[in-house]
């Protein structure tokens, strides 16, 4: 007879046997990747008010950004953003590291 854990009341398993879980590799998606793609669910979220008009105009400052950035360094692509849509730079950089991190 197994011995029972307590707590899972579950057969005990010696540390030794146990398998570790292979997870399946996924692609990373950054948050701009993953707006583009699902472009058209997120505009009928946006007109039911599902999700904030902020994704939007966030994406679209980041686009902004990605074209002053193919004739500009980083930081005077912050500062010709920022000045463009009357925001702070630090605003800009918000928006640009959140678009570039993944889900």
């Amino acid at each position: 007879m197994q011995q029972m854990s307590f707590y899972n009341k579950m057969p005990f398993v010696s540390k030794n046997k146990i398998k570790k879980r292979i997870l399946p590799n996924r692609k990373m998606v950054t948050n701009y990747e993953f707006i583009k793609k699902e472009e058209g669910c997120l505009r009928s979220f946006i007109s039911r008010g599902i999700v904030s008009v902020n994704y939007m105009s966030k994406t679209t400052m980041y686009e902004y950004y990605l074209s002053e950035r193919k004739t500009e360094n980083k930081m005077q692509s912050y500062q010709n953003t920022a000045e463009h849509y009357n925001t702070s730079e630090k605003t800009i950089e918000r928006i640009v590291y959140w678009m570039e991190s993944s889900l």
